[in-house]
């Protein structure tokens, strides 16, 4: 089994990652929008959190599948 957050509060997973063996965070668009943070700059601050490690999840906003992957590729490019 492995443990994740559903979450975009970069502290909470800092303080929870000491304690609890975090497979990764999850992210979606209601979740990045409740934190106020651009994804830009929370994604990087969750992958620091993490210590660099465990997976990052973040979905995507697009509709079709043309503009899936190219929210996707956006996303890649935050943390390469």
């Amino acid at each position: 089994m492995e443990l994740y957050l559903d979450t975009s509060d970069v502290e909470a997973v800092k303080s929870l990652a000491r304690i609890f063996p975090l497979a990764g965070v999850t992210t979606n668009p209601s979740i990045v929008a409740a934190g106020k943070k651009p994804l830009e700059v929370l994604l990087p601050e969750l992958h620091d959190a993490m210590g660099g490690q465990g997976r990052l999840f973040a979905q995507v906003m697009a509709s079709t599948a043309q503009g899936m992957v190219s929210d996707a590729r956006k996303l890649r490019a935050i943390i390469p």
